[in-house]
């Protein structure tokens, strides 16, 4: 359901939105206009050559008359129910556009059908109300046609009887007579300028078929393009009836609030939300039953108090059910050499493997000879020079050769040969 539609709608709104629903859905609207139109052409039809061929046969003749009378008294109640079909599938069909779910000419005829009885009932009322007030005088007459323009959707739509519906209507229109008079007017002369010229053929074919006694062929052309018009016209006009019906119920009953409101617990009812809460069957007028839910549903009074019932589910749940134990895993490998294996992770081994051989012994480490000891240094006498050099050389002051073969304070490093 698209919400942001259901809005005050101002006169222009009302004519623009009729306009482009009717594009929108044209061939769908056309023929469920159309298809109530074709028995009453053909009856049209019958009855014109009928009447046309009694009253040249014998045009004083009382019984022509009274023929043609009781013919009249047959076509009228025909015409007037299948129109009415059509009449309450175009509305039906245009709500359930309007609000975002369109259907096809099928179920919108079908809630024509429905819906026949109870719209005969409220044509009779509406017709009576119309003809009173023009007879006694015009004033009340036009305000019969503004009170009683959404009997129709009030029917349809709400589901309600003729008397209801024409009270709803009259409630709806409160304090916007004045709109709805214009809405009116501006409607009818767009639906009527279509018709001019088809009427005045038409005048032109019902004085030719009475001059001939025959079905002329203007005639028969004049029938088959009322016709047409008729079912071009309808859906515009029914549209704005619509569009003007909820623009009402929106400025009255708060009606976009109410469906968001209502829409959070349960789904769109078809064609539209009944006035002042759901129709019989749908929740409880009252609201939900105190303590719970009713007879019949998860337990009368709530749920149980003391938890799960004890041996079976009438009433309440069934006993809890645990998960299955958790799937253990094979016991690991057995050491080699040790006892048996014991639980663990991993695949398992066969038991006995093969023993490792043992580590090999490695030989001693080697003993090597100590270190030689050395004598102490020989003390040299003062004045830094060597024993037997004279007046100092070129080794003065140097470090005195190790082990050589000319120093006889010390004796040779057997290693070092």
């Amino acid at each position: 359901m698209s919400f942001s539609q259901l809005r005050p709608l101002s006169f222009g709104e009302i004519l623009d939105g009729s306009f482009t629903l009717y594009r929108r859905h044209f061939a769908s609207f056309f023929l469920t206009a159309l298809i109530p139109q074709i028995p009453i052409l053909i009856w049209s039809a019958v009855y014109t050559k009928v009447v046309a061929s009694a009253t040249a046969a014998s045009p004083d003749d009382p019984t022509a008359l009274l023929g043609s009378l009781a013919a009249v008294l047959v076509f009228l109640p025909l015409v007037g129910a299948i129109s009415l079909v059509g009449l309450g599938g175009v509305v039906f069909q245009f709500s359930r556009a309007y609000t975002g779910t369109p259907v096809g000419t099928g179920e919108a005829l079908k809630r024509g059908m429905q819906r026949l009885p109870s719209l005969l009932g409220g044509g009779i009322i509406w017709a009576m109300m119309v003809w009173f007030g023009f007879m006694l005088c015009i004033v009340p007459g036009i305000l019969a046609l503004i009170v009683t323009f959404a009997w129709i959707p009030a029917v349809v739509l709400e589901r309600r009887g003729p008397i209801d519906g024409i009270q709803r209507s009259i409630n709806l229109a409160r304090d916007a007579w004045g709109e709805i008079f214009l809405m009116q007017i501006v409607v009818y002369l767009i639906t009527f300028l279509p018709g001019i010229a088809v009427g005045a053929m038409a005048l032109y074919g019902q004085a030719a078929t009475a001059a001939s006694g025959s079905l002329s062929g203007i005639q028969v052309l004049s029938q088959v393009l009322s016709g047409l018009v008729r079912a071009l016209t309808i859906p515009f006009s029914m549209g704005c009836t619509v569009l003007m019906y909820y623009d009402r119920r929106v400025r009255t009953e708060a009606l976009d609030v109410q469906m968001m409101a209502e829409s959070l617990g349960g789904e769109q009812p078809a064609g539209g939300y009944p006035a002042g809460g759901y129709a019989p069957g749908g929740y409880p007028a009252g609201g939900y039953p105190a303590g719970g839910y009713a007879p019949g549903g998860p337990g009368q009074g709530g749920y149980p108090q003391a938890g799960y019932p004890q041996g079976g589910t009438q009433g309440g749940y069934g006993s809890p059910q645990g998960y299955p134990g958790a799937p253990g895993y094979p016991a690991g490998p057995a050491s080699p050499g040790a006892g048996p294996a014991s639980s663990g992770v991993g695949p398992a081994y066969p038991a006995g493997g093969t023993a490792y051989p043992a580590a090999p012994e490695y030989p001693p480490a080697r003993e090597y000879p100590p270190a030689p000891q050395y004598p102490p240094a020989p003390e040299y006498p003062a004045g830094g020079g060597r024993p037997g050099a004279e007046g100092g050389s070129a080794n003065e002051g140097q470090a005195p050769s190790r082990g050589g073969p000319g120093d006889p304070g010390r004796p040779a490093d057997p290693t070092l040969g």
